[in-house]
């Protein structure tokens, strides 16, 4: 399959030039200008490439370029020129990122094995770029699994909120979507720092006492700090930072951000988790929702919240199924909280029976300290 490249020059006649030369080897799409290039990047092509000439009007090539970071970051970009002053050198490099030049004029030759060297690079960066995503997934969702097991009243609610935002991203046509799940996976990470008592007080709606208040407005923040320090993890990071900042600019953290200022992830976030806060204090989604409405434009972006309302409608309404443990696989959902004999909470509903819960379920079944029943998704 021929690998996709941009080529993007307000003059035509080096646009049928390239497009003549190269179409034997290479997918070729063509723009006349930086803004019709931002256009072809944001369609269902996925470049390899991007070639921009320098000297063109209303969006010059440095310019496009470190547009193009935002819309296909992995594509590798190079920049056609015919006064590559050194100046122009150094602002292409730092701010557009640019892997290569091509002089004007240059041979159809040194072209295309420029092209086969981007290509290259391509192919290498997207390597690691997956082994790293699926390096880092795993971890995450290790990490995830433990901190339920250790924690069932604060992680518990992790499966719920990653299904929440799968829906929800799929409707907002994010093609990243992994960073998304890591974020609600990771989101409530810095609640590791507050007492049990505190938790379960937010959880059954009870008011915190002040120095509770702080901590919670604050566990965004050490969450930050904590995932920050993981390579690649900076955007995820700064997106649980501000889930707790309000839409109107109040809330933590105390700086001046805004609407749209604020990242739409931490938006998002701030909608899905207090849905399920309510959700799960008053057991009814209808209210829960009538809740972000009430505070729409307040607390809640009005757009995420109507986009959230319709992801709501492509949950599945399934039964519940009642099983012996012994029954269990790594397929199943629990549908129901597994408490203690002694009404602990062991594990919340929502959860994934991976390995790891199944062998947790069965040492707590072995010491006769749960039931030997389990309420599960029927599917």
């Amino acid at each position: 399959m021929k690998h996709s490249v941009l080529l993007v020059d307000d003059e035509p006649n080096v646009l049928r030039a390239f497009r003549r030369n190269l179409r034997e080897e290479f997918d070729v799409h063509v723009a006349e200008s930086g803004p019709k290039g931002l256009e072809a990047l944001d369609s269902e092509v996925s470049f390899s490439v991007i070639v921009s000439d320098m000297q063109m009007p209303d969006m010059n090539g440095i310019e496009f370029l470190e547009k193009s970071k935002d819309v296909q970051p992995n594509a590798v970009r190079v920049m056609l020129t015919g006064n590559a002053d050194q100046q122009t050198a150094i602002d292409a490099i730092n701010q557009g990122n640019i892997f290569r030049f091509i002089n004007k004029p240059s041979t159809p030759q040194f072209v295309s094995e420029t092209l086969h060297a981007a290509i290259q690079q391509y192919k290498l960066t997207t390597l690691e770029d997956d082994l790293l995503e699926n390096t880092l997934r795993s971890s995450i969702e290790a990490l995830s699994e433990t901190l339920a097991l250790a924690s069932p009243e604060i992680f518990g609610r992790t499966s719920r909120l990653k299904d929440h935002v799968t829906r929800c991203v799929k409707l907002l046509g994010v093609k990243d979507t992994w960073r998304y799940e890591a974020l609600s996976m990771l989101c409530l990470v810095g609640l590791v720092s507050m007492p049990d008592e505190a938790i379960k007080a937010i959880n059954q709606g009870q008011r915190l006492d002040a120095n509770y208040v702080q901590m919670y407005n604050h566990h965004p923040e050490l969450a930050h700090q904590l995932i920050s320090k993981i390579p690649r993890m900076e955007d995820v990071a700064n997106s649980i930072r501000y889930q707790n900042k309000n839409f109107n600019g109040s809330g933590f953290p105390d700086i001046e951000m805004d609407g749209s200022n604020i990242p739409v992830a931490s938006r998002l976030l701030k909608v899905i988790i207090d849905f399920d806060h309510y959700e799960s204090l008053f057991g009814n989604s209808d209210i829960a929702m009538k809740k972000l409405e009430a505070k729409s434009g307040i607390l809640y972006d009005p757009k995420l919240i109507e986009l959230f309302k319709k992801s709501l409608k492509f949950i599945t309404h399934t039964g519940e199924k009642l099983i012996n443990i012994s029954e269990l696989d790594t397929s199943m959902t629990l549908a129901r909280d597994v408490e203690t004999e002694a009404g602990t909470l062991l594990l919340s509903k929502g959860i994934k029976t991976s390995d790891a819960v199944i062998s947790r379920l069965n040492s707590f079944q072995r010491s006769k300290s749960i039931s030997d029943m389990v309420f599960i998704v029927a599917k």
